[in-house]
């Protein structure tokens, strides 16, 4: 029943309310405000004059106001409804640009559009034969407004000029752009000459002597070229010196035998591969990075940490692949 008499009482107060639009007098926004301020009398809910149309859009409760109480409170500020009349006394009090009914202050309220030539043209292009064809979608606006416009399938258009507005620009893709000083022509012929070559380039990038692709999902450190050539090494075992992450030192001074460390870890802890390839594994260890040159290496990939086990079981440290240089590619 509590529910019933909700829903009962809800559909009473939705009949009650009405919305409607009629036309009250005016011709400015201090009207606007005037008119709006005057409908807005107990029981009516929103108020909206349009200024252009002079329409007048409320929402009120027919239970507590009338529309003849709505025209009669507007009519009392000034301003004519079709069904009440201001009085001439309250008329002659609105401010002076609010006379509605004068002929020359509703004049004043009409927008004047600026005065303009229009101008009529063609768009051609000349291309490398002589021929001249019409441009299609060509650009042609004022360098002074803005504004603008583009060309028929033909190449023509029309276009106002208004009297502030001097230079026109024509333009299009791949052509060269002219601009025209107009002075007192009413039809205009521009050529546009091909004259823009697109010539090819070529993109290079600076590369970092050592470099970690952000793309990769493993993280791996390349030692290109440009690192090599800091270290002025021999062979592999010297290709290190000037890389924090790899540790290479003398374990016989004797022999000469180098070890390499990786995280605090060395010799078969770590996996050396060359093209991807087992390379330098077991008793090799000891002198292999010897026997490879460094003026045969391309670049070093490393990776630190426990790496993939698809070229191999030792990379419990990390990885080191080197790349040989390319017979196609080298010197």
């Amino acid at each position: 029943m509590v529910a019933l008499l909700l829903i009962l009482t809800s559909q009473s107060l939705a009949q009650a309310e009405v919305k409607t639009s009629f036309w009250v007098d005016g011709v400015c926004e201090m009207c606007q405000e005037r008119i709006e301020k005057a409908t807005l009398i107990k029981g009516v809910k929103s108020a909206s004059w349009d200024v252009d149309s002079k329409i007048l859009t409320i929402e009120f409760d027919k239970e507590k106001v009338n529309l003849s109480q709505i025209h009669k409170s507007i009519a009392a500020v000034g301003h004519d409804t079709k069904q009440v009349k201001s009085t001439q006394e309250v008329y002659d009090n609105l401010h002076g640009c609010c006379k509605y009914r004068d002929e020359e202050i509703i004049a004043a309220h009409v927008p004047i559009e600026p005065e303009y030539v229009l101008l009529n043209g063609k768009v051609l292009e000349l291309n490398g034969k002589g021929k001249k064809t019409p441009v299609f979608s060509a650009n042609v606006y004022w360098l002074e407004t803005r504004e603008g416009l583009t060309t028929d399938e033909k190449g023509n258009f029309e276009i106002k000029q208004h009297e502030n507005e001097k230079n026109l620009i024509v333009s299009f893709v791949g052509l060269s752009p002219d601009t025209l000083e107009i002075t007192d022509e009413s039809e205009i012929l521009v050529m546009l000459s091909n004259s823009i070559q697109l010539r090819g380039f070529t993109v290079v990038e600076r590369r970092k002597s050592i470099e970690i692709s952000k793309i990769s999902a493993i993280k791996v450190e390349g030692i290109n070229k440009k690192e090599l050539a800091k270290a002025a090494c021999c062979n592999l075992s010297e290709s290190f010196e000037t890389n924090p992450s790899v540790d290479v030192s003398y374990t016989d001074a004797i022999t000469g035998t180098k070890q390499i460390k990786m995280l605090g870890l060395s010799g078969a802890n770590i996996q050396i591969t060359k093209e991807l390839m087992p390379d330098i594994r077991g008793f090799s260890s000891f002198h292999g990075m010897e026997f490879v040159p460094g003026d045969w290496i391309e670049s070093i990939q490393l990776t630190k940490g426990i790496g993939s086990v698809n070229n191999g079981y030792e990379s419990i440290a990390g990885q080191i692949n080197v790349e040989l240089k390319k017979p196609e590619e080298s010197e």
